[in-house]
């Protein structure tokens, strides 16, 4: 009867772990101390965490060659923006703007009174500065102009910024002096195409985005609108606000709410994987080998993380989820090897 050498494979292995465990046990200290050193200085490379942080929704949440991408740049050079001459129908993304939605606390906004706190909010926009690179900035310089002057809402281009003209003027809908409004009032009441009320307005700045050099204040000019924004408590109106990057600041503002979650689970998740191995027999209890698996893991993602920090790989918040996808591995590892051993 035929016989075939069916331990190829494992034979080798087997020898190689063997000899590999030989030199292991001969040098303790080089393979205890090494790791160490090696991960303290790839580690070392989370000092340039926030260089590399990479948390554009766009950039992590769609694909790089996508569709929507190609189309959005073959219109961008054929019908390329001139932020001198802006026109909200040619714009090839959603632009970069701030919005504030007023709400009438009665039941009509088109009044005085509601419009000269929206007037007075428009003021504030007009006179927010913010400076980068001890240059000053302000909303004359950041924003996208018609004819040399910024872009207003046709509401109150209507108006011509007169709180007094407001309740005297009559408002046709949707299109007003050859302006579309239909997206600037809310809740109306309309009399054939004449306006009788409407409870909400919603004014848009839109801001310069066709130079590289004004990305940063333009950013910067935003948030602190932001801010500024949500400190202002007006008589007659309420008041929500957006802007373009609401949705990255909300983003940014929900990853730091939870990274302190994370030591938490980290933490459940480490004990859990420990104490799994713990057994009241002495010979099968393995928590000294689950305590430094959980360790050799930690030291793994130190270096392996540091090592791409430090080779400018952009690190995105959606990755701080693998350390649980490793210590899960780690724990099933250390049951394996439990259940392995002689009973």
């Amino acid at each position: 009867m035929r016989t075939y050498n069916t331990d190829c494979v494992e034979r080798p292995l087997r020898i190689g772990f063997m000899k590999l465990g030989r030199f292991v046990g001969r040098h303790p200290y080089l393979f205890f101390f090494c790791p160490l050193v090696i991960s303290a200085v790839l580690g070392s490379g989370f000092m340039k965490f926030k260089e590399t942080e990479g948390n554009d929704i766009e950039e992590q949440f769609t694909p790089l060659r996508g569709h929507a991408k190609v189309e959005r740049a073959l219109i961008r050079e054929h019908f390329p923006m001139d932020f001198a001459t802006f026109s909200v129908s040619r714009l090839y993304t959603e632009g970069s703007y701030i919005s504030f939605i007023a709400v009438a606390k009665e039941d009509n906004i088109l009044t005085k009174k509601a419009f000269e706190d929206i007037l007075l909010l428009d003021k504030m926009v007009q006179s927010l500065k913010v400076t980068y690179n001890d240059t000053e900035y302000d909303f004359n310089t950041l924003c996208a102009k018609i004819g040399g002057l910024c872009y207003s809402s046709p509401i109150l281009t209507f108006i011509n910024h007169n709180a007094a003209l407001v309740e005297t003027s009559v408002y046709e809908y949707p299109n007003n002096n050859g302006s579309f409004v239909g997206s600037a009032l809310g809740g109306i009441e309309l009399d054939g195409n004449k306006v009788k009320k409407a409870r909400a307005v919603k004014i848009d700045y839109f801001l310069r985005e066709d130079d590289l050099q004004f990305q940063m204040p333009v950013e910067m000019w935003i948030l602190e609108y932001l801010k500024e924004v949500a400190k202002t408590d007006l008589e007659w109106i309420k008041i929500s606000r957006f802007s373009s990057i609401s949705r990255q600041v909300e983003f940014e503002g929900n990853a730091k709410v939870i990274i302190p979650l994370f030591s938490i689970t980290y933490f459940l998740t480490i004990t859990f994987s420990i104490l799994s191995c713990m057994r009241l027999d002495s010979v099968r209890n393995k928590v000294w080998v689950a305590a430094l698996g959980v360790i050799s893991t930690g030291l793994a993602v130190l270096t392996g993380f540091g090592l791409l920090i430090f080779s400018r790989v952009s690190f995105a918040i959606n990755t701080a989820n693998a350390p649980f996808l490793i210590l899960g591995q780690d724990f099933f590892i250390n049951m394996i090897i439990n259940d392995l051993q002689i009973k």
